[in-house]
């Protein structure tokens, strides 16, 4: 006894501790997450708030982004199944290709990393093909005059056989992406 009396000191801090830690400390969390948990409750308020305030303009604001994305919808493919898609272009590719008498060498779709339901969905294509000289750089010609938004992200040309007045034979090697808007990803 006479022992404890001696760390007495000791002991009421070492008591006054784990009182703080196992009663006041807890009561203290509890009350800092309660209090954030307001405070979020309260900013989504304000923001609904803030949201009905500004319904009218919000409702305007809604009409001239749809007008805007009518009039630039035209610039994208319309959505369709993407395989159904990709055989349509590969289609169209080698008709192309024909009429300016080139030769399709290869052609491939690259694997596609969507997120879900996004309002334009990219496909990529890389295909080479070779001709004369004339023959390729008019339908390079052709394919920007395509109303549609594609984007060449490559395009590699190698000459081979040229004489003065002649390109010779051109090969092209091309990365292509195309967009399709999909309406129901909005």
């Amino acid at each position: 006894m006479s022992e404890l009396k001696k760390h007495a000191p000791l002991l009421a801090i070492a008591l006054f501790l784990v009182i703080l830690k196992f009663f006041f400390v807890p009561v203290f969390e509890w009350q800092e997450r309660e209090l954030s948990e307001q405070k979020l409750t309260l900013r989504k308020i304000e923001k609904s708030n803030s949201l009905l305030e500004n319904k009218e303009q919000l409702i305007e604001l809604k009409g001239k982004l749809q007008a805007e994305l009518s009039e630039i919808s035209t610039f994208f493919y319309p959505y369709m199944e993407e395989s159904r898609f990709k055989l349509e272009q590969q289609k169209i590719i080698e008709a192309q290709l024909n009429q300016y008498q080139l030769t399709s060498k290869r052609l491939g779709w690259l694997v596609n990393y969507e997120e879900t339901n996004p309002a334009i969905i990219k496909l990529d294509l890389e295909y080479s093909f070779e001709g004369e000289g004339s023959q390729v750089f008019s339908y390079l010609l052709q394919l920007s005059a395509d109303p549609k938004v594609h984007v060449i992200s490559k395009l590699n040309l190698g000459f081979r056989g040229q004489r003065p007045g002649n390109l010779g034979i051109v090969t092209v090697f091309m990365a292509k992406s195309y967009y399709m808007h999909n309406d129901k990803g909005q």
